[in-house]
């Protein structure tokens, strides 16, 4: 979604605007996004305010980039280029 609301911006005001919202929707609620989760826990290491260590960290890095690969390659990838055959 935030792709394709950057791309429909025509100023790069209103791009900064939409970077800021997107952000705020995923910070707000507390969703469990890979790359919120890695700078929590990057940040919280560097604060030395969190039980976490950094191997926990290297072992969420590598969930987020295996769900991504899979959710990007298996889900986006493979129903487009069925929804390209179809056409």
């Amino acid at each position: 979604m935030f792709t394709w609301l950057a791309e429909a911006a025509e100023s790069d005001l209103t791009r900064v605007f939409i970077a800021l919202a997107i952000g705020f929707v995923l910070l707000a609620p507390s969703l469990n996004h890979s790359v919120v989760g890695f700078g929590e826990v990057l940040f919280g290491l560097l604060a030395d305010t969190t039980r976490a260590d950094w191997l926990d960290l290297a072992r969420n890095t590598a969930v987020a980039i295996l769900g991504n690969v899979a959710g990007g390659v298996l889900l986006v990838a493979f129903v487009r280029s069925v929804q390209a055959g179809a056409e």
